[in-house]
């Protein structure tokens, strides 16, 4: 009997709970309202959290251990061994070109190499239409793509190698307007087919095509970023010096691999 009597009770209490609750459901709805707020904001938190710590342990495609930055700019007419523009027989290209040899012959350098706003971690601001030829060109309408500009010894300086883990800097150093994409590049463009030998144009025409002639397995601007599907156009020859004539020596960045882990104080470059 007492077993009964506790039953009834119980469902009389649950019931007058619920009667509170829709006397109450105004109000109540309002509470119910931040919770769904606030589960939510943790849930989409959680998952943008996730997200960044996969990125930030996903390969990066390249090591930035042992390099050095350098930025370059000009003599003042104030400057010692400056010499006048009337005096000058020598041209902007030949002198970087000059003062990478003399940094590459330096004991501590094991590899130097020049960029245009391709630097990692730089976030170059360089992006364009890529058009792949004999291929499918209707789906890259309209999409940009990183383009970044660096000499042959870059990859050799970041100490990146291609999908088959072979070096990439004898690749393009001899080759005729190579370039170098990314393994999403690969995929975009020729649906899992290998990229090596075909050919991508920076023009609506298909003019002046690149050949590709290495295939990165990755590649991200920084920690927190995707895999990105970019190429690497190869300064070098008549590329370099166009660049170097419309952009200047003070825009090139030098990138400077040392051959063990040296200090800014031990780090000594030629004059």
């Amino acid at each position: 009997m007492s077993c009964q009597l506790s039953t009834i009770n119980y469902q009389i209490m649950i019931k007058h709970i619920f009667k509170i609750i829709w006397a109450q459901r105004k109000s109540n709805g309002w509470i119910l309202g931040e919770l769904v707020i606030v589960i939510c904001a943790l849930w989409f938190m959680m998952d943008k959290l996730w997200v960044d710590v996969r990125c930030y342990n996903a390969p990066m495609g390249y090591d930035i251990s042992n390099t050095w930055r350098f930025k370059l700019s000009t003599l003042s007419s104030n400057a010692p061994g400056y010499v006048p523009d009337s005096l000058y027989d020598s041209n902007a290209t030949q002198d970087l070109l000059k003062l990478m040899e003399r940094i590459r012959q330096e004991q501590e350098v094991e590899e130097v190499c020049v960029t245009y706003w391709s630097m990692p971690y730089s976030n170059g601001s360089s992006w364009g239409t890529l058009l792949p030829l004999g291929a499918d060109t209707s789906k890259a309408v309209g999409q940009n793509y990183h383009k970044l500009k660096v000499s042959p010894s870059y990859f050799d300086v970041f100490r990146m190698k291609d999908k088959e883990g072979r070096a990439i800097t004898p690749l393009v150093e001899n080759a005729y307007r190579p370039l170098v994409v990314t393994a999403e590049a690969e995929d975009f463009f020729f649906g899992g087919q290998s990229a090596i030998g075909r050919q991508i144009s920076e023009n609506d025409d298909l003019s002046e095509p690149f050949t590709i002639a290495a295939v990165l397995p990755t590649f991200r601007s920084n920690d927190f970023d995707r895999p990105e599907n970019c190429a690497f156009t190869i300064l070098k020859g008549e590329s370099l010096r166009e660049f170097v004539k419309n952009f200047g020596v003070r825009s090139a960045e030098l990138s400077v691999r040392t051959k063990r882990p040296v200090s800014y104080t031990h780090l000594t470059l030629p004059t």
